[in-house]
């Protein structure tokens, strides 16, 4: 038997390649590649959004009282200063009567007791009368001034309650829903109607995480309605939060417009476009391509021989999946996104290619 195993070993043909003397050739790696992009950074940036006002205010009552006329419904605009509801006034009115009664009848007392007063000090200075009666028609004439000022001051408020009980637009708008009704009795505090302003308006955006770094305070932008396609807006960027949405990767900016001639209302929806701040031509690649080797970032490219060039590279600016790289690579070169974790400078490769959503 081991006789008979090596005959037959030795009688197996060699593969061809050992036959003709060569040696066997390595299998190519099999990797997915994309081409390189040309973006400019800080171009125009386009996002949805909706129109907000950036006053809303349920305009409350400064007094209690009854209602006594309520001069607008839901829908009218009204300008700032104008007269939204009046409360009856009829208590205080009567209440104003009674304390300006008193203070004439504190006000006729008061000038009797300053001239007894004045009697009274030429009668101690003449020795007729003794010091604790002069005293006394000094006090009696004091408490009748601090009399008469504490009505003054209960007729000023009264006076108050009365201007109070006309309620005012603490800003021009719009009044969007009725709070109260005729005859109803509504205490200090509550609400009679709510309104809201169209003078200042903003719009609300989300941008996405791989944009926020083209946003910047004031920067300008074009806005244009979905209900008015042929308007456009200028505004500029007046907020941005700090703090992106945790699952959407979003951070709210607001861009502060006019009011488009009364015509725009909260609630529409609105593109906006930022303009560019600094833009600048630059290559990109998806992130998906970098790899990390001692040498520093790396990008692998893939040659026409089906082999594959390592060119070094430095990061830029981050859009989306995609990334700035600043080095041995332009746009239109072939980069290697799949496989790339172990392959060599030179090394053949089997190149499939992928697609990447370009931003």
């Amino acid at each position: 038997m081991p006789v008979l195993w090596v005959a037959l070993s030795l009688w197996m043909p060699l593969p061809a390649a050992a036959q003709n003397g060569a040696a066997p050739k390595s299998t190519a790696a099999p990797v997915r590649f994309t081409e390189a992009q040309s973006y400019v950074i800080g171009a125009k940036l386009e996002l949805p959004g909706s129109i907000e006002s950036l006053r809303r205010a349920e305009v409350a009552s400064p007094v209690n009282g009854l209602v006594q006329e309520l001069l607008v419904r839901d829908g009218d605009t009204v300008e700032r200063g104008q007269v939204l509801a009046k409360l009856n006034t009829s208590p205080l009115e009567a209440q104003r009567a009674t304390l300006r009664s008193q203070l004439n009848e504190s006000k006729a007392r008061l000038r009797s007791a300053e001239a007894n007063h004045a009697r009274a000090r030429e009668l101690f200075e003449a020795q007729v009368i003794a010091r604790e009666q002069l005293d006394d028609s000094l006090f009696e004439q004091e408490a009748l001034a601090a009399r008469a000022e504490s009505l003054q001051a209960s007729i000023a408020e009264v006076e108050l309650g009365i201007k109070r009980s006309v309620i005012l637009a603490p800003f021009g708008g719009v009044v969007t829903r009725k709070l109260t009704e005729l005859g109803e009795w509504i205490g200090q505090g509550d609400s009679v109607l709510e309104l809201l302003s169209l003078d200042v308006l903003e719009v609300a955006v989300d941008v996405p995480e791989g944009h926020i770094g083209k946003v910047q305070l004031n920067q300008r932008a074009q806005v244009r309605l979905q209900a008015y396609p042929d308007m456009v807006l200028n505004g500029r960027v007046s907020v941005i939060i700090p703090e992106a949405d945790v699952e959407a990767r979003t951070f709210p900016v607001k861009i502060s417009v006019s009011s488009g001639g009364g015509r725009v209302r909260s609630g529409m929806l609105a593109t906006v476009a930022l303009q560019p701040t600094a833009p600048r031509k630059a290559t990109i690649v998806p992130k998906d391509a970098l790899i990390r080797l001692e040498t520093g970032w790396t990008v692998f490219a893939l040659k026409s021989d089906d082999t594959v060039g390592a060119r070094s590279v430095r990061m830029g600016d981050g859009i989306g999946e995609w990334i700035e790289v600043v080095g041995e690579l332009s746009p239109g070169d072939r980069v290697i996104t799949r496989g790339n974790e172990r392959l060599a400078d030179g090394q053949s490769v089997s190149a499939t290619r992928t697609g990447y959503e370009t931003p």
